[in-house]
């Protein structure tokens, strides 16, 4: 999930910045309220989504390694 949120709010950014530099090229008036909040949100939007890709990495690992340590290790098996 937080992966998915992630790659959301990644995607939206990228997707604001492409649509400003498209519009900007074009010539097009950029000083209306949306298009104001449209240049912002990569402001906002990428450090959230580094904020929740290290939250899916934090949690992932705590994941694993719980997962690792419920299970016996196979090399003392052999012994």
């Amino acid at each position: 999930m937080l992966a998915l949120a992630a790659a959301a709010v990644i995607g939206l950014s990228l997707l604001a910045i492409v649509v400003v530099l498209i519009l900007g090229a074009a010539g097009a008036d950029l000083s209306a309220d949306l298009w104001t909040v449209v240049r912002l949100l990569p402001l906002v939007g990428f450090p959230i989504g580094l904020l929740l890709l290290i939250a899916f990495i934090l949690v992932s690992g705590t994941r694993r390694m719980r997962a690792a340590s419920a299970q016996p290790d196979p090399r003392d098996a052999r012994r």
